[in-house]
Parts: C-alpha cells; sequence; structure tokens
C-alpha cells in the first residue's frame, strides 16, 4: 500500500523556499551552463538543411502555422487550428538520436542524492494515481532513465520493464538486471509510463499507436510532460526552460494532450499539473529575488487549481 502522498511533498521550490539554493544543492546550476555550451553547438546543426526535418501539427494534422518566436536556433510555431505549439523544422531523428545517446548533463542531475529524494516522492505520487491493484501487474516505463521509477515500482509489486536508448543509463540498466524490452510486447502491460519523455518524440502518434497495442485491454497511460500553459511560460515566454530548442519539440497543453490521445482511441481518466514552479515566475516578478512580494496567483495552491503548474500528469486508458 503506497502511502499518501502530496504533490507540495516533491516540489522543489516549496522544499527549500529558495529557486537559487533547489538549483544549486540538485545540480541543475550546473546542467543549465552545460546545457549552454551544447546550445551552441546544436545551433550550427540546425542550420545546415541536410540536417533539418519539417513536420505538420501531431495534433490535428494541418500544415497552417505561423512562428511565434527562435530560440537557440529553433524556429518555434504555432497550429492555426488547434494551438498545438511546436518545434518546425526539427533536427532529423538520427542526428537527435545521436545527441541523445551521448547526452548525460541532466543524467547528472537525476543521480543527484536531494533530486533522488524528491523523484522518489513524485514517482510514488505517480503509482498513487495509476491506482492498480491487480497481482502479476506489469509496467513498463519509456525513457526509464537509470530505471528510478521502476526501483520505486518494484517496492509496490509491479513487475518492471524499461525502454532506454542512453548508453551509460543502458550499463546501469545492466548491472542492476532491469528488464530491457526496446519492441513493445503486444497486449502484454497493465500499465506505461512517459515521465517527461512525450516533449522529445518528434512522431508522438507513433508512439501513441504502439503503446496502445501493447498495452491490455484497460491499461493505463501515464504521462507527464511540460505545460505549455504553465504560469511560468504565460509569463516567461521563450525565456522559459521548457523551451530549449532541439530537445522539446512538442509543447502540449491540457487541450492538446487531451486530443491527441482521444485521436489515439484512449480514454482520458485524470488531468492535473504538478511543479508549481512559483519559485521561477516570483524570481522574474521580483527582478531576480524569490523571497520578497508574493502574489495570489503564485499560491501553489491556486496554481495547480487553474492547472497553472509547470508540468502536467495525465492518467488516460485503452478502450
Amino acid at each position: 500500500m503506497i502511502k499518501k502522498i502530496h504533490k507540495d511533498s516533491f516540489d522543489g521550490f516549496l522544499r527549500f523556499k529558495s529557486l537559487k539554493k533547489f538549483y544549486r544543492i540538485t545540480g541543475r546550476k550546473k546542467h543549465v551552463q552545460t546545457a549552454e555550451k551544447n546550445n551552441v553547438k546544436l545551433k550550427k546543426l540546425i542550420k545546415k538543411k541536410s540536417n533539418q526535418e519539417f513536420r505538420k501539427c501531431q495534433v490535428c494534422g494541418s500544415k497552417k502555422k505561423e512562428i511565434i518566436f527562435e530560440k537557440n536556433g529553433f524556429i518555434h510555431v504555432k497550429c492555426e487550428y488547434c494551438s498545438f505549439i511546436y518545434v518546425d523544422p526539427i533536427l532529423k531523428p538520427k542526428v537527435q538520436e545521436k545527441t541523445l545517446k551521448k547526452e548525460n548533463s541532466y543524467i547528472n542531475v537525476l543521480k543527484n542524492k536531494i533530486n533522488i529524494q524528491l523523484d522518489n516522492l513524485r514517482f510514488r505520487y505517480g503509482l498513487q494515481k495509476l491506482n492498480i491493484n491487480r497481482k502479476n501487474k506489469k509496467i513498463l516505463d519509456f525513457g526509464t532513465g537509470y530505471g528510478l521509477f521502476l526501483d520505486n515500482a518494484k517496492k509496490y509489486n509491479w513487475d518492471c520493464y524499461g525502454y532506454e536508448i542512453n548508453k551509460d543509463c543502458m550499463k546501469i540498466l545492466q548491472k542492476k538486471k532491469m528488464n530491457i524490452d526496446n519492441s513493445f510486447k503486444k497486449n502484454f502491460y497493465d500499465a506505461i509510463t512517459l515521465w517527461l519523455v512525450f516533449e522529445h518524440i518528434p512522431y508522438p502518434n507513433k508512439l501513441l499507436k504502439k503503446i496502445y497495442l501493447s498495452l491490455k485491454k484497460g491499461g493505463k497511460l501515464l504521462i507527464n510532460v511540460p505545460n505549455v500553459n504553465s504560469l511560468s511560460s504565460l509569463i516567461l515566454k521563450d525565456k522559459c526552460t521548457m523551451f530549449s530548442g532541439s530537445q522539446h519539440v512538442n509543447h502540449f497543453s491540457d487541450n492538446t494532450l487531451e486530443m491527441i490521445l482521444k485521436k489515439n482511441n484512449f480514454r482520458l481518466k485524470s488531468m492535473e499539473t504538478i511543479i508549481s514552479d512559483a519559485g521561477t515566475v516570483l524570481n522574474h516578478l521580483n527582478f531576480g529575488k524569490t523571497n520578497t512580494k508574493k502574489f495570489t496567483f503564485t499560491e501553489p495552491k491556486f496554481i495547480h487549481n487553474h492547472k497553472l503548474g509547470y508540468t502536467l500528469l495525465a492518467i488516460a486508458e485503452k478502450k
């Protein structure tokens, strides 16, 4: 039985009352510095036409779009029909995959002790939301990293499988003797999870079709993805960290995430936001100081009640 967890318990800013402290002690500050250096290389890659791949809207299929801004050399556009925001053009998948296989900067954040404590709570909250109490239940974590979510799932009697392409992570998963499934067993899983992965997938409909076939009837899908309608995104616009350029190529709102799930025959069970990102907003509004003037709309309860949190957490079910 999972001990009841509240979403504020794994919100870094709320735990440490300081955005700078949270970034420093979890290694995010160093990751941001590394990412800025990598962005210079990625900007050069996207300038080459041979590396570019153009897409239509992944939610409604429309080709009509308007440019909203450019960041790190990558153009962000908005669909004129469904308002889905995405990067176009993107790096060709093979080029992008090479960068992901060697990307270890954020992996170091994930290995940070303080970050692990917060992620353990976040993952248990997700298991709590899945609420599956069957015996012999099987779960696949897509983009599992070094398997921390699955470590938590094992404690609650899940038969665990992981999907991962990062080379260093694969070595750790093999040492843990974790089951690896990079082929999606058919009609096999009771649940499949995507923790901050879906925004990286250039063709999300293809992935959802594979997931649908891999789930048992009534099986559940958990998606945690940045919320393009978050308070921090609405206020900071292109300066918001979710707009990374090459890495985050799809930007979902609660509406567009629900649309793409329904398009792929999933029944939405719940949708909420987690991680308030109140510290970033306060830091911006107070010219770099988070512990000064506060506002009603930066209170976590207000943020989540209005689906303004930094990430969306959706649970959907296979019909």
